[in-house]
């Protein structure tokens, strides 16, 4: 007997027992306090004897027929040989959109594929461990259906059952112990609000995506161009207000090179995580830069940026400080020593001497200018 049913069956002996005592002491006693604490305890002490001492009989018939199974045993020594990766089986994706529109037009496909691309609450760990328990369990299933091995009708006469009775317990304990397709079989659970500036919901609409639902987006995600829902979400929550604030924070000048509009340059609002690999619309991945600076970031990364603006900066002055010293160009530092110079982008003199990067002549003549074009804006 399942242990829901067992629980089931006492709570109706329970309501049982205690409408006919209440019916039967309103009868015979006068204190509804008594009458109420009585119709309460006695069949409740009656119903939890009763529970108990059915749950030992099942418990000791299953045992019995666990300790003489010959299939019962053999799935669970298969069932020792089988790791499987930890899932989420039921992933909560909520969107807030606050216009009737974008509510209207957007699909919970577009809300999984957003957060796959940015690996939000893990969906991508998840749908990817999924994957690798589908081809584990296929092979887990095959070898359980495998199983033939029967008890031996002298093994169940040992124990007083019936062959019938035997292999209906046997049954039932072989389904409880078969690992579940829940180890792959997970779900998202797309939910879209309609808010307001406050967050009020206004409108709601909800929709599960199911496992090979899941996979087939996944797999869109890894064989397509990445980061295409992500960029079109993230440049549609750049607006005028968020742009003012990034260029109040940044003294409406570009970080990179220090230039103004009084320089006669255009400023620009750039993604520091360009959205095309991840990065978000958020005044912490926003930044100044004028429309020369922008072009040549590109999709670049701003460190990567910055190390290839210094040094451009750096080849110029080299350039110009040769032509003015009427010396090769590696006399003030080879590419290589450039390379190390980028690499180590040091603040000070005392810094690039201790560095060892270049020769003290080296220092003395052009340090100073070195770390001067490595800091200025």
């Amino acid at each position: 007997m399942k242990k829901s049913y067992l629980i089931f069956i006492c709570i109706i002996l329970w309501y049982i027992g205690f409408y006919a005592l209440s019916s039967l002491f309103k009868s015979i006693i006068s204190n509804n306090t008594l009458i109420v604490f009585l119709s309460f305890f006695i069949p409740t002490f009656i119903v939890t004897i009763i529970y108990y001492s059915i749950k030992k009989i099942v418990t000791s018939r299953n045992d019995k027929v666990k300790e003489y199974s010959v299939k019962y045993k053999k799935i669970q020594e298969i069932n020792e040989m089988y790791n499987f990766l930890d899932v989420k089986n039921k992933i909560k994706l909520e969107e807030n959109e606050f216009s009737i529109k974008s509510f209207n037009d957007i699909l919970a496909k577009q809300v999984v594929l957003y957060r796959i691309e940015n690996n939000e609450d893990n969906i991508r760990e998840w749908i990817e461990n999924a994957m690798v328990n589908e081809d584990t369990y296929k092979k887990y299933k095959e070898v359980i259906e495998s199983i033939n091995d029967k008890t031996d009708i002298s093994l169940i006469n040992k124990i007083g059952f019936s062959e019938t009775k035997f292999n209906n317990i046997e049954k039932q304990l072989i389904d409880s112990s078969i690992i579940s397709d829940k180890v792959y079989n997970i779900a998202a659970h797309v939910i879209v609000n309609y808010v307001n500036k406050n967050y009020d919901i206004i409108y709601k609409k909800d929709r599960y995506v199911e496992y090979n639902e899941l996979v087939s987006i996944y797999e869109e995600w890894k064989n397509s161009k990445k980061y295409k829902v992500t960029t079109e979400k993230e440049r549609k929550l750049m607006n005028y207000s968020l742009r003012e604030e990034v260029l109040k924070r940044d003294g409406y000048k570009c970080v990179v090179c220090g230039k103004t509009e009084q320089d006669g340059v255009r400023l620009e609002i750039d993604h520091i995580i360009p959205v095309s690999k991840g990065g978000q619309s958020t005044i912490s991945n926003l930044q100044t830069l004028c429309s020369s600076c922008n072009a040549k970031k590109n999709t670049q990364d701003n460190d990567s940026f910055k190390k290839r603006f210094i040094k451009d900066k750096l080849i110029q002055f080299r350039r110009n400080r040769s032509k003015e010293l009427d010396i090769p160009a590696y006399y003030i530092f080879t590419n290589n020593e450039l390379d190390k110079i980028l690499e180590l982008m040091p603040k000070n003199v005392e810094e690039l001497k201790k560095s060892g990067i270049l020769p003290n002549i080296k220092i003395a003549k052009h340090g100073e200018l070195i770390i001067k074009v490595i800091n200025e804006k």
